[in-house]
């Protein structure tokens, strides 16, 4: 049985994933998701032990720090989330534990700004283009007029 802890933050109405930890960080965890609380643009945090069976290919979810308006701190009791089967396809979600999954940078370009940027890479590529036709012509005026 592998443990692995998630802290989650809300920012501006949206759940990130901070970081992961492994089993034995349960404390570095619980730090810091009080101190990622404290933090005045987050607007709650929560802190998920996950166990992941080998043999079974499943994990059990039980959240134990929660300060949304339901949460309020430390967990008491945890509040189980329900057994998740193992995925048919891989590919398409990972069965790994949390603490062997790619930990994301925390920072995150939107879609739009990646269209912004890939609709300006293609317009300096048309303008270059353009540039290097020109050049061209010009030169074939000035091979012949020489």
């Amino acid at each position: 049985m592998k443990i692995s802890y998630e802290l989650h933050s809300e920012v501006k109405g949206r759940w990130n994933i901070e970081r992961t930890y492994l089993g034995n960080e349960k404390n570095i965890a619980l730090e810091d998701a009080k101190r990622l609380n404290s933090e005045s643009h987050v607007s709650a945090v929560k802190l998920i032990r996950e166990s992941f069976n080998e043999a079974t290919n499943q994990s059990n979810e039980v959240v134990i720090f929660d300060t949304t308006k339901s949460g309020g701190g430390e967990s008491a009791k945890p509040v189980p989330a329900p057994a998740k089967p193992a995925p048919e396809k891989p590919e398409a979600k990972s069965s790994a534990p949390m603490s062997q999954r790619r930990r994301p940078s925390g920072k995150k370009k939107d879609d739009t700004s990646m269209t912004k940027l890939a609709v300006l890479v293609v317009l300096a590529v048309a303008v270059i283009a353009v540039l290097l036709v020109l050049l061209n012509a010009s030169k074939d005026i000035l091979d012949r007029m020489g």
